[in-house]
């Protein structure tokens, strides 16, 4: 299981290379936390600041 920042990290740097995430791309990484809600927010929170939109669906 990987630690947070980890999963932080590697969200943030997809996000930057596709120039946005889909939901069920954060999804598929809560789902491999215990600590979900809060990493949820601490996700959307650094994806807002590194300016990365999250989509419904893959285009």
């Amino acid at each position: 299981m990987r630690t947070v920042t980890s999963a932080i990290r590697s969200l943030v740097a997809l996000g930057k290379s596709q120039g946005h995430l889909s939901f069920s791309q954060v999804s598929e990484t809560i789902q491999q936390s215990p600590n979900q809600p809060e990493l949820l927010d601490q996700i959307l929170q650094a994806l807002e600041e590194a300016g990365i939109e999250v989509i419904e669906a893959e285009e």
